[in-house]
């Protein structure tokens, strides 16, 4: 893992695996998407708190789960980040750190 300012970051290619970071504060962990007006903006998909639901509104899903009804994630939903925060910085994944979560991953679905 690495973490990078701003520039650098939206200068990096659509499909890294990142998060914001704080000093001793990291963020969601989220994929990042295109990258828009003349780079300063992007969008990116989240990995959690993303149900699939009929509906434009993803907290209408809370109360069918709360009753033991299994909703899957949409892993494709794109959010613009919008933000203009150019202070910010972004811990970044690398391709060995994905794996590690992979294989972390699947060590769960083993033991259940």
């Amino acid at each position: 893992m690495i973490i990078v300012n701003y520039d650098t970051f939206v200068k990096l290619p659509k499909g890294i695996l990142y998060c914001e970071v704080e000093p001793c504060v990291f963020g969601e962990v989220r994929i990042k998407e295109e990258t828009i007006n003349d780079g300063n903006d992007w969008f990116f998909s989240d990995l959690t708190s993303n149900p699939t639901y009929d509906s434009d509104i993803c907290g209408e899903a809370y109360d069918p789960m709360v009753k033991g009804i299994d909703i899957k994630p949409n892993f494709n939903v794109q959010t613009r980040d919008g933000m203009f925060d150019y202070d910010r910085m972004f811990l970044i994944y690398s391709k060995e750190d994905i794996q590690l979560m992979i294989d972390k991953l699947n060590d769960i679905n083993k033991s259940e």
